[in-house]
């Protein structure tokens, strides 16, 4: 009882602080202090406590969190509007219970040493960039979503690591690029990689974007209900399991050795599809085409083409079923290239 009570005590002492950076020189800072996040004096009610909202509007000085003054706790609410920037040079952690907002035409960046560990809400109707592609620090993770969540309703631009704990969850409505290199330039960085070990929901209106540079890694669920773009590399590991409701477009390479449960369309447009483990589920439509290959490479890799599934090999596409199982219940439509060296079974159409 004592405990509830100071909850509602501390909610009832909370407050509204808006950043103005308005400090100017501070001799103990030893120069412009007017960006720094965590000077009480940049806020109008003084800096935000437990249970605050914090307002960031479109300000003259963008705040800074910077790795000087150690990790940070947001147990508060936070508020990025239209035309505010915040950048993110430290760790810091949402806590359960409050979020962090980023509105329409708001914008959060992670720096170099920039690193979020989410265990309440993130939320994104602006744009959020992790990492700008060109100073890359092996191993770094800069977006954690531990046990919280996080909505994308706009942009988001990932040009180094996210990782998605089990307990995390990740829901795209808009745009979700995964892209190493926005400077036309590989050489500054190594793969960036999404690695998803819990919840990652692709909305209807989503689309996820596997750009030069750029690695997906599922560990966990993965339910696509819009479009999912592989331009590079994507592999639904052995605990990974993807049902497939909308659009997925391979273009380059994707690895299973997880479950795939097909209900929609998967294209493998130019790309190669290779099914090392497990089950691929098709009861929608698998199209091989523009030299598309899928190849199987292990005996324990089973392609369940069901009564109501359409596989289709086009022209110039191939069909390598070296070791696997391939059961064909539905149609199988070839007009391409057929090798099979293992188990081809056949009770639909051929």
């Amino acid at each position: 009882m004592l405990f509830l009570l100071s909850i509602s005590v501390n909610k009832s002492l909370a407050k509204t602080t808006i950043w103005c950076g308005c400090v100017g020189f501070d001799k103990d800072y030893l120069g412009d202090a007017s960006d720094i996040y965590f000077h009480p004096n940049n806020w109008s009610n003084g800096f935000p406590g437990t249970g605050d909202l914090a307002i960031i509007p479109d300000a003259e000085t963008d705040p800074i969190i910077t790795e000087i003054f150690g990790p940070h706790d947001i147990d508060y609410d936070l508020l990025i509007g239209s035309g505010a920037t915040l950048n993110l040079n430290d760790y810091v952690v949402i806590h359960s219970g409050y979020s962090v907002t980023i509105e329409s035409g708001g914008f959060l960046y992670f720096n170099i040493s920039g690193i979020m560990d989410v265990n309440g809400s993130l939320i994104n109707n602006g744009v959020l960039t992790i990492g700008d592609g060109k100073y890359f620090i092996a191993g770094s993770t800069k977006l954690i979503i531990d046990n919280g969540t996080y909505t994308n309703n706009n942009f988001t631009f990932v040009h180094e690591d996210i990782l998605i704990n089990p307990n995390g969850h990740l829901v795209n409505n808009a745009t979700f690029q995964v892209d190493a290199d926005p400077w036309g330039d590989d050489s500054y960085t190594s793969d960036d990689r999404v690695t998803n070990k819990g919840l990652f929901i692709n909305g209807q209106d989503g689309e996820i974007q596997i750009t030069e540079g750029g690695v997906f890694y599922n560990e966990g669920y993965l339910l696509n209900s819009g479009t999912v773009l592989n331009d590079k590399d994507f592999w639904n590991k052995n605990s990974g399991v993807i049902d497939n409701e909308g659009l997925v477009t391979n273009k380059y390479a994707f690895k299973n050795t997880g479950t795939l449960n097909n209900t929609e369309t998967f294209s493998n447009d130019a790309g190669t599809f290779e099914n090392h483990l497990n089950t691929v589920n098709n009861t929608g439509e698998f199209i091989l085409e523009n030299q598309g290959i899928y190849i199987s490479t292990s005996s324990a890799a089973i392609f369940e083409n069901t009564t109501s599934g359409i596989f289709t090999v086009e022209q110039s596409a191939w069909f390598l079923n070296n070791l696997g199982i391939f059961n064909n219940g539905g149609l199988f439509d070839n007009k391409g290239n057929f090798e099979n060296a293992s188990n081809f079974s056949n009770t639909g159409t051929l």
